[in-house]
């Protein structure tokens, strides 16, 4: 949906000091991200995707079933890293 999609790209411009320190040129680029949102989840680091499904879950916002699936392996193998010792 777009509203997911819009989430993922606030949560890309949120980074460092937020949008206000990104170039308009680097804002211009991201901002195909708003065309799929799984693409746009799919360019996030998991500390960004888990914002993304706190973000979700706080307005009710559906995360596609596919980007919900894939985020859950990917969330379980990034915590099992952490158990093992891994500073991520």
């Amino acid at each position: 949906s777009y509203s997911f999609a819009m989430i993922c790209f606030l949560v890309l411009m949120q980074n460092g000091e937020g949008i206000t320190d990104k170039a308009p040129n680097y804002i211009i680029e991201k901002m195909y991200l708003l065309r799929s949102g799984i693409e746009a989840f799919d360019a996030l680091d998991i500390h960004n995707k888990r914002i993304v499904i706190s973000w979700c879950e706080k307005w009710k916002i559906e995360v596609p079933e596919k980007v919900l699936k894939n985020f859950k392996g990917e969330n379980n193998a990034f915590k099992g890293l952490q158990e093992m010792g891994f500073n991520l």
